[in-house]
């Protein structure tokens, strides 16, 4: 009951601190004061306006050019709405192309996260990836230092702790980047935490990783879905939540069958 009491009490504060958080953001940020492009992110309350240079942006992220030529037109600004977009990502991510990282706020996990996501979906993850690796270089060493002995140890959650991010965010950024070695040594860390399954999942990721796997996305470049891809799927069509496999409870029988459907040893 304590731990509950402790939990819901945490989970209170932090809603306060982000409700806090929002209520001293400006709903206009003014990045490049001589910009002609104006970035109207988000919708209702959360929404923000964001003044940008075009030339930076574009330089950077090409896929703008295209988006621009078709924007709208308001007095002398270019004005382009992203009703879906993340006003925190895409304030990050401006703040970053625009060299003003005084201005960036605190990144916890979820912010690098969608940081990553966001560059991922823009075809710039390779800017990014520096920063994130330089933001969370200390969680990353832990995690390679660890993942010799995959047993989850008190350094490394400490490091998780005070940099604020979990292991589903870790395995979030490092797909996100392509960061390849973080996403498997994160993994095998992160399943050897749950000992009734990590001799099952252990063995699904070595035959992964023996499979010489190098993209954990659905699809590689040609269309053609990757192992991790089809196991993704798998999982989630059993009603498992993408990044928490190592929580998968059916029988060893249903496991391995599982495993072979993945492996393409069955018709």
């Amino acid at each position: 009951m304590a731990s509950s009491s402790f939990t819901s009490h945490r989970l209170k504060r932090k809603a306060d601190e982000m409700e806090s958080e929002f209520q001293k953001q400006p709903r206009f940020v003014d990045i490049s004061p001589e910009g002609k492009v104006l970035f109207k992110i988000g919708k209702g309350d959360a929404a923000r306006t964001i003044r940008v240079a075009a030339p930076l942006i574009c330089q950077v992220a090409p896929v703008f050019t295209e988006l621009l030529s078709s924007a709208s037109i308001e007095g002398s600004d270019k004005v382009s709405t992203v009703e879906d977009g993340s006003p925190d990502a895409y304030l990050d991510f401006f703040n970053i192309v625009h060299y003003k990282h005084s201005e960036i706020g605190h990144l916890t996990g979820q912010r690098l996260s969608q940081l990553a996501e966001l560059a991922s979906r823009l075809c710039c993850r390779e800017v990014f990836k520096a920063f994130i690796v330089d933001r969370l270089y200390p969680v990353i060493q832990e995690i390679r230092n660890e993942s010799i002995h995959p047993t989850i140890t008190r350094t490394v959650l400490n490091a998780l702790e005070q940099y604020e991010v979990t292991f589903e965010e870790l395995l979030d950024i490092a797909a996100f980047c392509k960061m390849d070695e973080l996403f498997w040594r994160t993994s095998y860390i992160n399943v050897a935490r749950k000992n009734a399954v990590v001799n099952f999942l252990s063995g699904v990721f070595d035959y992964l990783h023996d499979g010489h796997l190098t993209t954990p996305d659905s699809e590689d470049a040609h269309g053609t879905p990757t192992t991790y891809g089809i196991l993704h799927d798998l999982f989630r069509k059993e009603g498992i939540v993408a990044h928490r496999i190592w929580e998968y409870e059916g029988t060893l029988v249903q496991a391995m069958a599982l495993v072979r459907r993945v492996a393409y040893l069955e018709e």
